[in-house]
């Protein structure tokens, strides 16, 4: 498995969070462990490539919420 990658939540990112629920949060904070850690690039059913868009590059699908 590739070498992990480091994930750095910005505080825009950290206040968006602080605005969900503790359940939420758990969701969100663990599925970006969990999926963007080792291949944070590679497209799954759950990480997709965006179409030209200013504010990101790729999605990261976690039920409802989008990362």
């Amino acid at each position: 498995m590739a070498d992990p990658y480091a994930i750095n939540i910005t505080d825009q990112a950290a206040r968006h969070l602080d605005g969900l629920s503790r359940y939420a949060q758990r969701i969100v904070l663990d599925g970006i462990e969990l999926h963007l850690r080792h291949q944070p690039t590679q497209e799954t059913r759950r990480i997709k490539l965006l179409r030209s868009n200013p504010a990101a590059s790729w999605e990261l699908r976690l039920g409802d919420y989008r990362v």
